[in-house]
C-alpha cells in the first residue's frame, strides 16, 4: 500500500494500524527467505515440534531442549510461531548475548502451553525491541498468545511465550 494512499483516506490511527500490519508481513517474510536460502524450511503440519527444534542444536551454543507435562501436538501454524521464537532466541543469545547455553522449555498444560528460552549471555539493562524481538511478539499474538521479555542487566536473557491450546490442523 503507498504512503499516498495511507495519507488520503485514513485516519492517522487507521494508518499507524496499517502500517503495524505491513511491519509485520515484512518481518515474516524476511525471516521465511531467510529460512529458505539456508535450506531450514519446514513444512509444519508434517513434522513435529520436537523434531523441528532438533534442527536448532549447532557447534556455537549448546541448546538444552526440554518437555514438562504430557506433550501434545500444536497446530501448524503454532508450531511455526513457536519454532521461529525459538530459532530468534537461540540466534540473539549467539549474536547479542554471547551466550554458550539455551534452555529451550516446553510446559505442556491441559489449556495452554508456555514456552521458554533462557539463556546463560550477557544480558542487558533496557531491552529494545528490533526486528527479531517485534516479530516473535507479532507471530505469539497471531496465535492469540503472549509474550514477555526479560532480562537482570547482568546475566541472561529470559523469553516467556504463552499459547492457548487449539486443535491440531
Amino acid at each position: 500500500m503507498g504512503t499516498a494512499e495511507l495519507a488520503a483516506g485514513d485516519s492517522m490511527e487507521d494508518a499507524l494500524q496499517k502500517t503495524t500490519q505491513i511491519e509485520e508481513m515484512l518481518i515474516s517474510s524476511l525471516s521465511d527467505l531467510k529460512n529458505a536460502l539456508s535450506g531450514k524450511g519446514m513444512r509444519w503440519g508434517e513434522t513435529t515440534l520436537l523434531k523441528a527444534l532438533q534442527h536448532l542444536k549447532n557447534e556455537n551454543i549448546f541448546v538444552d531442549i526440554q518437555t514438562h507435562g504430557k506433550a501434545y501436538e500444536l497446530s501448524g501454524a503454532q508450531t511455526e510461531a513457536v519454532y521461529r521464537l525459538c530459532q530468534e532466541a537461540v540466534t540473539n543469545a549467539i549474536r547479542h548475548g554471547q551466550a554458550n547455553t539455551i534452555y529451550l522449555i516446553l510446559r505442556f498444560q491441559p489449556q495452554e502451553v508456555e514456552v521458554f528460552a533462557i539463556d546463560n549471555g550477557t544480558g542487558c539493562l533496557h531491552i529494545e525491541k528490533s526486528y527479531g524481538l517485534l516479530g516473535m511478539e507479532a507471530r505469539i499474538k497471531k496465535q492469540s498468545g503472549s509474550i514477555c521479555f526479560a532480562s537482570d542487566g547482568e546475566s541472561g536473557f529470559t523469553i516467556r511465550a504463552v499459547l492457548p491450546k487449539q486443535a491440531y490442523d
